[in-house]
């Protein structure tokens, strides 16, 4: 528990509310842990602490506080929502408590992403509470905002679980539109665990509502990752018609961004089509793309995988330049499983130049950084590219 929480609940001042937990970790009812970026110093209660607040607390009280911390989560994670993926930011959040939430502010995209970093175990734990306690737009709204911290972080098994929640309590609540983009969300989650078929009917789902509602632009974003899974499936033809009509679409709408997106998909298809010159090409166009449109963390995407395509081509020099360039860029937006992917491609790069100790040494960087963001199926691989270099 931290000051901005603990506040948001009781009603009082950040400066009151730290005189109080100060007495209380004082008095040994509260411990202090050490201070968290974005968050400032935190408060853990003892496990005795803890469990007699549960049993003695009133039914009806215990739910209004989950409600205001709920909301006030939900208002902040959307504050850092705004600051970090505007265009994402696109349904109005509501407030039904018995105070208004009043969010942190954040000075810096960096800020806020040290904020949800911090908070997503939390974020995770609210979204479970409201999915018990039947507040339905609370799991939505929240689970909707927290879209920057699905984005960077990639922690499927939680994305999964929170979306499949969200998509239930849209529906429950009305919120047609809401439910479209959730569920294309969780289609998205379902592809990063290798699900592709279920991925694929959460996206055919989400065109025919799209369609069905009028709504364009998530007609496009569907049928975009359509052409993603049936690339992923081995399904090029499909594929490329898929993209290359969300690509169209995206072009009429005027959306760079969305343009840049499907570019950086129709490259990756090049690539598995062998065809790194055309694949290089696209993906050049799709890195100044996504860069025009304020999109750094898709943009470094764009560059890693170009970094690839210039491998393929023959230029290792310049494919470590835009491979290490890819990198920086992604740790600068705490993107740090693609951070780990774009070293783990220069490893591929180095390998396919015949050098086989820079390989080496690139993927035993990947490894040591996917160990540290404990993705297992991620450590086996780059074991097995180390496996494979040294027989």
């Amino acid at each position: 528990m931290d000051v901005a929480l603990a506040a948001a609940v009781c009603g009082g001042t950040h400066a009151d509310v730290m005189d109080l937990l100060t007495a209380l970790a004082d008095a040994q009812l509260l411990t202090r842990a050490d201070e968290q970026p974005g968050r400032g110093r935190v408060f853990v209660y003892h496990d005795e602490v803890l469990a007699h607040a549960r049993a003695t607390a009133h039914p009806e009280s215990k739910r209004e506080v989950v409600h205001l911390a709920l909301e006030w989560l939900i208002a902040t994670t959307s504050a850092a929502e705004q600051l970090i993926t505007p265009s994402h930011a696109g349904f109005r959040r509501t407030y039904t408590a018995a105070s208004q939430p009043v969010p942190l502010s954040f000075a810096s995209e960096p800020e806020a992403l040290a904020w949800l970093e911090s908070q997503l175990p939390n974020l995770m734990t609210a979204v479970r509470a409201a999915t018990r306690a039947d507040l339905h737009a609370c799991v939505w709204q929240l689970v909707h905002a927290m879209w920057p911290a699905w984005r960077h972080f990639h922690r499927s098994q939680w994305w999964i679980e929170a979306h499949e929640a969200a998509v239930r309590s849209a529906q429950r609540c009305g919120e047609h539109a809401a439910g479209r983009v959730l569920l294309n969300t969780l289609g998205l989650g379902y592809g990063h665990t290798g699900e592709h078929q279920r991925a694929l009917q959460a996206f055919r789902d989400v065109e025919s509502m799209a369609e069905k509602a009028g709504d364009t632009q998530m007609t496009a974003r569907s049928r975009h990752e359509q052409g993603v899974q049936y690339r992923e499936l081995g399904r090029y033809t499909q594929s490329r018609r898929r993209l290359i009509s969300a690509r169209q679409m995206r072009v009429t709408a005027k959306d760079l961004g969305g343009v840049g997106l499907a570019d950086t998909e129709l490259g990756r298809l090049d690539l598995a089509c062998d065809d790194p010159a055309s694949a290089a090409s696209r993906l050049a166009k799709a890195h100044q793309a996504l860069t025009e449109a304020g999109d750094p963390c898709d943009a470094a995407r764009a560059k890693a995988w170009w970094s690839r395509a210039v491998a393929q081509c023959g230029d290792h020099s310049e494919s470590l330049r835009l491979g290490k360039g890819a990198h920086e860029e992604f740790v600068a937006c705490r993107a740090y499983m693609w951070a780990a992917r774009t070293v783990e491609f220069l490893g591929l790069n180095a390998k396919e130049a015949g050098l086989p100790q820079e390989a080496a040494d690139w993927f035993g960087q990947a490894l040591a950084a996917y160990e540290s963001l404990c993705s297992n199926s991620d450590v086996l691989r780059l074991r097995s590219r180390l496996t494979g270099l040294s027989s």
